[in-house]
């Protein structure tokens, strides 16, 4: 990134999204997500070194380390070069206990695998998509250099390192009108913790074309399909004394879409899904409908924007940005406490991933996979990629209820489920 005289900068201020993350972190709630990548052939970890070094060139907002000020925590240019490891630990681990040069992403392998954890302090999904694209096409153009010589590189990889490094929440910034955060006390799942800070992955693969076609025979998209079924999964696991809980599930959307931004940090704003169930028996059709419904009023770009103008209002208010940092994060634990309080869970939907037709050939498939917390034991993270739509179900809970009700609904759509898992048995979960 450099400055309009040209000289090359060596820091940047936290985006709006990212200044609450290295408060509110710890081995519990790391607010780390993993993306995979799973390729057809062994990774060369060689390679994949030579690929990473040019990704953090042409992206400078990802070769940073997190430094403490005064007031706030801020970034600053890295100087060393991150490392390729092999995989070793647990998905979605504490970054603070990361052997990465402080880098607040890590870079591993194991097999066919390439595994891409970053520190949601440095970016969202959609951003660390861009980077992990770009990388990707660098390591296969390495790896079949005579098939692959004359590939361009993904397109957004040809915008400005400014524009990279940007902060969309001020750049779409109008102080006239913002709402107030989620304030409502949501159902919370309870059970058996795992040991050690362990997550639980149960993932299930599955064809894409085929669970539109549900969703569309609702008439619905697919994230609204899917959260209606997440929704009614968590309720078939509840306590029925708890069944007058309202459920509600954290959504987290791409800003981008409707505000135009290269940025690669943060830019995503939350909305929610809403369920309290009055009878035991359940009309799924009633509780889609309701789903897509809630879904649509909050996409609308006005009431993103409002999310925007409350979120920069916050921390453009005098008070709270000359608060010594210390204060600030006793203050901000408890506002993030009172927001994970207003969740029961969490589902994230980055799409459809590609990389074009040629790139696309050496892959097998891709993954999301999401950090829990106290509040929020369970989430999903779902993409696509050609006709594999892949769901990953991370818990901290021994249970397994809720993904078992989850897979076994789509299996009995017809729909072909094939489960992969870290610790379960795949018979626990599909009959």
């Amino acid at each position: 990134m450099r400055n309009p005289q040209g000289a090359s900068l060596t820091w940047y201020r936290l985006d709006n999204a990212a200044k609450i993350f290295p408060c509110v972190s710890n081995a519990e709630n790391t607010n780390v997500f993993r993306l995979v990548c799973e390729l057809k052939e062994e990774v060369d970890p060689v390679l994949l070194q030579q690929a990473l070094e040019a990704a953090v060139a042409e992206y400078p907002s990802f070769r940073m380390k997190l430094k403490k000020g005064f007031f706030w925590y801020f970034l600053e240019h890295n100087p060393a070069l991150p490392r390729v490891s092999e995989d070793d630990s647990r998905p979605c681990g504490n970054y603070y206990q990361w052997d990465n040069q402080h880098y607040l992403f890590k870079l591993s392998f194991f097999g066919r695998r390439i595994n891409f954890e970053v520190f949601h302090v440095l970016a969202d999904g959609s951003g660390s998509i861009r980077f992990f694209n770009y990388l990707l096409y660098q390591y296969l153009r390495l790896a079949h250099p005579e098939a692959l010589q004359d590939i361009l590189p993904p397109p957004d990889s040809e915008a400005q390192p400014s524009a990279l490094a940007e902060d969309g929440f001020k750049r779409y910034y109008d102080r006239k009108e913002k709402s107030s955060p989620f304030i409502q006390k949501a159902y919370h799942m309870s059970g058996q913790r795992l040991p050690c800070h362990k997550i639980k992955l149960i993932q299930g693969s599955m064809p894409l074309t085929k669970v539109l076609a549900l969703a569309r025979e609702k008439g619905v998209s697919l994230t609204a399909y899917l959260t209606a079924l997440l929704i009614l999964s968590v309720h078939a696991a509840m306590p029925k004394r708890r069944t007058g809980r309202s459920i509600v599930v954290n959504i987290p959307v791409d800003l981008r879409r409707l505000f135009p931004s290269y940025t690669a940090r943060n830019f995503f704003a939350c909305i929610v899904a809403s369920h309290r169930f009055s009878e035991e028996k359940v009309d799924f059709d009633t509780l889609v409908h309701s789903v897509s419904v809630q879904l649509q009023a909050q996409q609308k770009a006005q009431n993103l924007s409002k999310k925007i103008n409350f979120t920069v209002a916050t921390e453009r208010n005098l008070l709270v940005r000359f608060i010594p940092l210390f204060l600030k994060r006793l203050a901000l634990k408890v506002a993030y406490a009172q927001t994970e309080a207003a969740f029961t869970t969490a589902l994230s939907n980055i799409g459809r991933i590609t990389l074009g037709e040629k790139l696309d050939a050496y892959i097998d498939h891709f993954e999301v996979v999401l950090s829990v917390s106290k509040p929020n034991p369970c989430k999903f993270g779902v993409c696509s990629f050609k006709d594999t739509l892949m769901v990953s179900y991370s818990s901290s809970l021994a249970e397994t209820d809720i993904p078992r009700y989850f897979f076994r609904f789509l299996a009995e759509q017809g729909v072909d489920v094939v489960l992969q898992t870290n610790e379960v048995a795949e018979n626990e979960i599909l009959p």
